[in-house]
């Protein structure tokens, strides 16, 4: 722990304070339900003629939690060209990520003032689950993307999976997908399954059928969605791979507007020497 104070009173420049205190290090073997409580905090502000001027003040903890890790990070922020103050709080959460146990989870809070002085918020979870030997369950969301200048869009997305293994080459998947923009009220949400696995001339291949609704401004759109895949590897030095696809609302910022939803790829890839 280490503890700074500078003062400075009248003269020709003014009054000024400042401080900067630092504590690093490990609080408690073991505390309630958390072990090996470490904490990394800091602050750091000056004050001009009675105005603070800088501020960078961050607390830092994380601790072993029911196997995992869990995390606490707090940091305030003075932008001095604006005089805008940008904080961040945040919440996460990570367990043992050994790929013998049978589930594993992540979640990650934040809430935050942007950089212009903008309240946001971000979300992530990711949840796996192996509920025998030949099912497995996956669910990710997130909510809030990075754009520029400190920004976050008021986005987010829901992917439930289900992946059932039907036996050595072949295996099913059932997903649902929900996507939504609050800033433009868009809501879109796609349910689908497929097949994928290898055939006997070691080509693996994937099959996908779905269907799709979507809501923007009022009205009400479905659709049918497609994926079918087939990637073989004729020699050593030879690939050929075949993709078609229709894509749906939910990827339509991924839509080429030259290519349209539908589309068809052939690929041959050799070595030259």
């Amino acid at each position: 722990m280490s503890l700074q104070v500078a003062n400075r009173d009248g003269g020709p420049q003014g009054s000024r304070q400042s401080k900067q205190f630092a504590m690093k290090g490990l609080l408690a073997r073991r505390f309630l339900m958390l072990r090996d409580v470490t904490v990394d905090s800091g602050v750091n502000e000056t004050q001009l003629k009675g105005k603070q001027v800088s501020c960078d003040n961050g607390l830092k903890m994380t601790a072993g939690f029911m196997g995992g890790t869990a995390a606490l990070d707090n940091s305030d922020k003075l932008n001095p060209k604006n005089g805008i103050y940008y904080t961040s709080r945040i919440v996460q959460y990570q367990s043992d990520p050994d790929p013998k146990k049978r589930h594993h989870l992540s979640f990650f809070r934040q809430n935050l003032i942007t950089p212009s002085g903008q309240p946001a918020k971000k979300r992530n979870l990711a949840l796996d689950m192996r509920m025998s030997a030949d099912t497995s369950f996956t669910l990710t969301s997130y909510f809030g993307k990075d754009s520029q200048n400190g920004a976050v869009l008021p986005v987010g997305g829901t992917v439930f999976k289900l992946t059932k293994t039907l036996g050595p080459k072949l295996s099913f998947t059932g997903d649902f997908a929900s996507d939504s923009n609050e800033a433009t009220g868009r809501r879109a949400r796609t349910i689908g399954f497929g097949f994928a696995g290898s055939l006997r001339n070691g080509a693996e291949f994937e099959v996908y059928a779905g269907w799709c609704r979507l809501v923007e401004n009022g009205p009400e759109d479905h659709d049918k969605v497609f994926r079918i895949k087939y990637d073989h590897k004729v020699d050593a030095n030879h690939y050929i791979t075949l993709t078609a696809q229709k894509k749906s609302a939910v990827e339509k910022s991924s839509i080429n507007p030259f290519e349209g939803d539908t589309t068809a790829r052939l690929d041959y890839k050799t070595l030259f020497n």
